[in-house]
């Protein structure tokens, strides 16, 4: 199993999650309440934005790899994103709706990921870390991420395997 193979099973996960829990967060820049993005990918720097990347959104990240002996880890960041443009009533003082949207959609998710010993062929580690980010960060966005391991069939094997079959 590769780890690219472990973000796709963690995505399609994800992608079933948000859609049997029925989280609905505001579009950016938009009062429409949809249902958030999921996709593998990592955070793109502030000034590059690819045309598929959305708001209110879930991106499914590899951080880390490291092969043992007889087995994978792959350090997974769920970079979470939702979007809050409003301000107090009768002022022109943001509100903080898109951070309180923001750290539902990071419990949602941690809740289900905590009920789970194994997603796909990914079995999954304990502790589940959660946190914001607060750096290159322009409101009306808010940014926080989910940081968990999980172990997968060891990299190597799987490629040398791969490359015996190959040969047949």
């Amino acid at each position: 199993m590769t780890v690219s193979d472990a973000l796709h099973d963690i995505q399609n996960f994800l992608q079933d999650t948000v859609k049997r829990q029925e989280i609905k967060l505001c579009k950016e820049e938009s009062e429409e309440l949809v249902t958030p993005y999921v996709e593998t990918c990592y955070l793109p720097h502030r000034n590059f934005t690819p045309t598929s990347f959305q708001t209110p959104g879930v991106l499914v990240c590899m951080d880390e790899n490291e092969d043992g002996a007889n087995e994978s880890t792959v350090l997974i960041r769920l970079i979470c994103s939702t979007y809050g443009g409003g301000f107090y009533e009768e002022s022109q003082i943001p509100d903080a709706k898109g951070y309180r949207d923001l750290l539902a959609l990071m419990e949602q998710l941690k809740m289900a990921l905590w009920a789970k010993a194994a997603i796909g062929r990914c079995s999954l580690r304990k502790p589940i870390k959660m946190g914001m980010y607060d750096t290159e960060l322009v409101w009306p966005y808010w940014y926080g991420y989910l940081e968990f391991v999980v172990d997968i069939p060891n990299t190597l094997f799987s490629m040398e395997r791969m490359n015996y079959l190959d040969q047949l």
